[in-house]
């Protein structure tokens, strides 16, 4: 299999270039295999930009806080390009020519009723040799941009990037070697987070409850990791005094050290005049 950097490299030669953009086999070839939608268009120095961001995120230890800092910085406004359909039939095409073209339609009932029929715009397909500057596979996507602003960006967008590198990796990766078309993606995403060593545990969970008596010591999970301060609920157990053997009333004194017998006062009276014998018994007052 072959290792983190040789799949990195295969997939920025392979993806983000304009000769993978032009040839329209392996495109369609990749886009087969690709569980994830979407991809991004991004000239080598930004992907080795997003990609070491993505990795130092991955690696150190850091606060969240500082992490998002550093992405507000470094990563502002990002053009990502994302399939839209892989019918041809539902695509928005954004350079267009003005000429309609009739499309077979399977719904004639719905077509005979309304009277019109089915027409979309004809798709330029040679688009490069004609209006010069823009691919063919531009007009099969849509442009969204993401404004570095918020929380939800910056996650959304790891997130984005780890998926294009990992399933993209693998799709080339089957492609370029063959020999390798047995592996299932889980076990390509687990090798390479082993090559970059990403430690994978839970944060461990360090409660601070409520100011109750009897509940003043935190709950710390075993698991290994960086200490979160949070705030959990704990049951209030209330002191209840258990069940005499005699009268069955739960108002009981004394307890027995050998069996674990209660007594209530007026039982243990009893049982001192019968017996003129306390017998381990003890006095137990309740605060």
């Amino acid at each position: 299999m072959p290792t983190m950097n040789e799949s990195i490299y295969e997939t920025h030669t392979q993806l983000f270039t304009p000769q993978f953009y032009n040839n329209i086999k392996t495109l369609t070839e990749v886009r087969k295999m690709q569980k994830y939608g979407g991809h991004s268009r991004l000239t080598k120095s930004e992907f080795d930009k997003y990609l070491m961001i993505l990795f130092t995120m991955m690696i150190s230890g850091k606060e969240r806080g500082s992490v998002q800092d550093n992405w507000s910085e470094l990563v502002k406004d990002v053009n990502v390009l994302q399939w839209q359909c892989k019918k041809q039939k539902t695509l928005t095409m954004i350079y267009t020519k003005s000429k309609f073209v009739k499309q077979p339609c399977q719904m004639q009932e719905f077509v005979s009723s309304r009277g019109i029929p089915r027409e979309q715009p004809e798709i330029v397909r040679y688009y490069n040799n004609n209006y010069k500057g823009v691919d063919y596979v531009d007009q099969l996507t849509k442009n969204i941009k993401f404004p570095g602003r918020c929380t939800r960006w910056t996650t959304r967008m790891f997130i984005y990037f780890m998926q294009v590198i990992l399933v993209n990796g693998f799709s080339l990766m089957k492609l370029l070697h063959p020999e390798y078309k047995e592996i299932k993606i889980t076990d390509y995403v687990e090798s390479i987070i082993d090559q970059m060593k990403i430690n994978l545990t839970k944060y461990e969970i360090k409660a601070t409850p409520r100011k109750i008596e009897g509940c003043n010591q935190p709950v710390v999970s075993p698991i290994k990791g960086p200490v979160i301060e949070a705030y959990k609920h704990y049951h209030v157990y209330t002191k209840v005094s258990a069940q005499c053997v005699g009268c069955k009333q739960c108002n009981s004194r004394y307890v027995c050290s050998c069996k674990g017998y209660h007594l209530c006062p007026e039982c243990y009276k009893t049982h001192i005049s019968e017996q003129n014998d306390i017998r381990g018994y003890t006095h137990i007052y309740k605060k």
